[in-house]
């Protein structure tokens, strides 16, 4: 277990809401974490990251979904907009991605997580998005079969 590199994402997280975090506020609602087997690539190519995943939703209504690549410390696909067509079956809309430190990309993507109907299991998680200034980024994870970690704030 690599907990620097989960704590490098949470601080890359909330390093987006410095606002809040001022006032004291939270800006986390939820935070889930998966762990499983995670492939990353920038522009194609693989960058080794965590076997950890991270699903936070914040008080302001956005969403992201971080991967936790080991040269990068901490990426999220973030969005403002998502939709549950099915109860198994989760779409994010991927506005910007964060990096870690703060680092805001605008871009163009989705985030589809196919889970058991109750959302007690996460069979695939897939993100992909193109930067702005032309980088691609994907994600494919694949969960262990075990419930996931939920932390409510």
């Amino acid at each position: 277990m690599r907990l620097p590199a989960i704590m490098h994402g949470i601080a890359a997280l909330l390093s987006a809401f410095p606002a809040a975090a001022q006032k004291g506020q939270s800006p986390v609602d939820t935070v889930v974490m998966l762990e499983g087997a995670c492939d990353f690539r920038v522009d194609d190519k693989k960058i080794e990251c965590d076997s950890k995943l991270l699903y936070t939703k914040f008080t302001n209504h956005r969403v992201a979904i971080t991967a936790l690549p080991s040269l990068l410390g901490g990426v999220d696909f973030s969005g403002g907009k998502d939709i549950q067509p099915a109860p198994g079956n989760y779409l994010l809309t991927v506005d910007k991605l964060i990096l870690s430190g703060g680092t805001v990309v605008p871009a163009d993507g989705f985030c589809h997580v196919d889970m058991r109907a109750d959302g007690q299991l996460v069979y695939k998680v897939e993100c992909k998005a193109l930067a702005h200034d032309g980088r691609s980024f994907e994600l494919d994870f694949a969960p262990e079969p075990k419930p996931p970690k939920i932390m409510h704030f």
